[in-house]
């Protein structure tokens, strides 16, 4: 941005607020106006002396001096002309007062004239100076101008981005994938319900039919997808989640509205179809349509028909729409045709009344007749349409219903499963961090150990020195008998001053021969070769030969042998040649059961590698099996697992692969 110090100086000082030229805008200026306000005293303050008089006050209507014809008069009775002569310059409507400008005064007059055609003179030359200024420098002014512009308009979004409480747009090149979308209107709006919706249009799915109750939010849903995305597309923080995701369009059409106009002969019908063709024949790979209630204004049948080949139109130039409509053709138009998708306003059965929210992937009733009579329409005459009806559009009714019902039903299992998964793996967080904490405390008490043992090794070598001092001079017997006094002093200190060793902790000295637990699998072994370094021992138990970090080794009780089990709670010892089990049944466990049960079949089978394992938990609506493999997909003891072949049970068992 460039600076004018000068012009931006001489227009703070020169010009006001109000626009108007100041005395401080020149010297000229300035002068003019002393010399105006001269003129405009001495005229005054004759005029004032003249009406002082005690023949002239007779003939005054009102004692003050006013202006006439950019004059300065006195108010005076018709007959002033007994008193004085003057110049008529006005009159009162009622002809009872006169505006006489005095002889004397005219010359006083002229020169208040003159002082004023200066003044003005001088304002019209300052401002012309003024303006040469700001033409010999209009570039930079275009330019800063044209700045200011950009940075208003950046304030103006950031304003409104905080006042929706909206977040900076995520783009993505493939789908729009809207969480809790808000309408801008309805989100400022502070006392109306504001309902967010989730809808997503895009990638395979390049058009979604929106049906639903009358009210329900359908156009609603329409506009809040067209509004956010040009606002994410302008730079304004929208109203959304941040797990939103925008895919960037060049255009977005819509028709909304009825369009018909009688100057215009267009019908309701007509005038979208004017609309319709527009955008058909501009709609690419970059375009968004969106049309409010596709095929109405005409036949059903045919209305249906022209809606669903202009929707494979529109798919075949790449284009993303979304329509709303109450056409059941096009309902299953969208569920029967791989580019096309359903989504549904939801409608409270028990109140009767719209719920504003978007449900994807099922189609919805329009619920007409509850809606009329919510509205006051006589029940008479819904119940006649009831009759009127027919037993097919019922049946649809009923249908629709019920595929909606499973989808409420599906959904909440899935929100179930989602919620067991996640409490899983808190819970499995939970135990990671107990465990890193027990190393830690481990390490702490090993280190303290170490400090306490250099302590007691530098007083036992004080005591020796102290013990050698004493021995001088004293006889033999003497001097043993000092000697046993002072290791059983020595003995007695190190029993006092040295910890117990943690029970059940691992991570101590071990050498060839030694009984230790292996603590991940609760099981008692004995070490036959420990590595270089001393980080990993190979361990015996139950005829299995086995390669164990040194800090996964703990001590053993007293009386336990490699082939003993260990205490209670501390795992299951293997004896060789034990089967180990190869197959799991997981029907009717919960998710918590089922994934605590695959965690101690995973544990049993590591006595045996490369083994292949067999987890039945059936088909269902898949929140088991969900589960179980995001579980596996983790697990560092599996290296592979997949769905079993038909013949053995397909979709409803997963084979696991551990690693060698």
């Amino acid at each position: 941005m460039t600076g004018l110090p000068r012009w931006e100086a001489w227009i703070q000082k020169g010009i006001s607020e109000k626009g108007e030229v100041l005395d401080a805008a020149s010297a000229e200026v300035a002068s003019a106006r002393r010399d105006l306000r001269a003129a405009r005293e001495a005229v005054i303050s004759r005029l004032e002396r003249f009406m002082g008089t005690r023949a002239v006050s007779k003939v005054m209507q009102e004692p003050y001096v006013t202006l006439r014809n950019d004059r300065y008069v006195v108010p005076a009775r018709p007959e002033y002309h007994r008193v004085f002569e003057g110049v008529v310059q006005d009159s009162s409507q009622s002809g009872q007062t006169v505006f006489v400008e005095p002889l004397f005064a005219v010359q006083l007059n002229n020169r208040h004239a003159a002082a004023h055609a200066a003044e003005q003179e001088a304002v019209f030359r300052t401002l012309a100076a003024m303006t040469e200024e700001a033409r010999q420098n209009r570039g930079h002014m275009a330019a800063n101008q044209e700045l200011l512009a950009r940075l208003d308009l950046a304030l103006a979004r950031a304003r409104l981005g905080r006042r929706l409480q909206g977040t900076l747009p995520a783009f993505d090149a493939v789908r729009t994938d809207l969480r809790e979308a808000r309408h801008p209107l309805l989100a400022l709006d502070p006392e109306g319900p504001c309902v967010p919706i989730d809808i997503g249009i895009g990638g395979g799915t390049t058009t979604l039919v929106i049906t639903g109750p009358n009210t329900g939010g359908k156009t609603v849903a329409l506009k809040t997808l067209g509004l956010l995305t040009a606002m994410a597309q302008s730079g304004i923080p929208v109203p959304v989640s941040d797990q939103s995701r925008f895919r960037i369009f060049k255009r977005v059409f819509a028709d909304i509205g009825d369009e018909q106009s009688i100057s215009q002969n267009l019908s309701t019908f007509s005038g979208h179809m004017v609309i319709i063709a527009g955008l058909l024949q501009a709609a690419d790979d970059q375009t968004l349509v969106l049309l409010d209630e596709l095929g109405a204004g005409t036949d059903t049948q045919e209305g249906s028909a022209l809606g669903m080949a202009l929707l494979e139109a529109l798919n075949e130039r790449g284009a993303c729409s979304v329509v709303t409509t109450h056409h059941n053709l096009l309902k299953d138009f969208a569920y029967r045709a791989p580019f096309a998708s359903n989504a549904s306003t939801v409608f409270d059965e028990g109140t009767l009344e719209p719920t504003y929210r978007l449900r994807m992937g099922a189609p919805g009733r329009s619920h007409a007749l509850q809606v009329a009579g919510r509205l006051g329409l006589e029940q008479a005459v819904i119940r006649r349409a009831q009759v009127l009806m027919g037993s097919g559009t019922v049946r649809v009714d009923e249908l629709l219903a019920r595929l909606t019902g499973e989808l409420d039903r599906e959904s909440e299992a899935r929100q179930r499963a989602e919620f067991a998964a996640e409490a899983l793996e808190k819970e499995r967080e939970r135990q990671r961090s107990e465990e890193e904490e027990s190393r830690k405390r481990i390490r702490e008490a090993v280190e303290k150990t170490r400090q306490e043992a250099r302590g007691l090794l530098r007083d036992i070598e004080r005591r020796g020195r102290e013990i050698l001092r004493d021995l001088k001079g004293r006889d033999t017997e003497g001097a043993r008998v000092a000697l046993r006094q002072s290791l059983d002093d020595i003995r007695k200190e190190v029993s006092r001053r040295m910890p117990p060793p943690p029970a059940g902790k691992g991570g101590g000295p071990v050498q060839a021969g030694d009984t230790v637990r292996i603590l991940p699998l609760g099981v008692v072994g004995t070490v036959e070769t420990v590595a270089s370094g001393g980080s990993e021992a190979e361990v015996v138990s139950g005829g299995i030969r086995m390669k164990v970090p040194v800090s996964d080794l703990g001590a053993v009780g007293p009386g336990e042998s490699p082939a003993a089990p260990g205490p209670p709670g501390a795992g299951v010892a293997y004896e060789k040649g034990s089967d180990v089990q190869r197959e799991i049944n997981l029907l009717g466990s919960t998710v918590e059961e089922a994934l605590a049960s695959v965690d101690r079949l995973l544990d049993r089978s590591l006595l045996e590698s490369g083994l292949s394992l067999r987890i039945v938990h059936g088909k269902g609506t898949g929140a088991l099996k969900k589960a179980i493999s995001e579980a596996l997909r983790r697990d560092p003891r599996v290296a592979a697992f997949g769905p079993a072949p038909l013949e053995q049970g397909g979709a409803g068992v997963t084979i696991v692969q551990l690693k060698e």
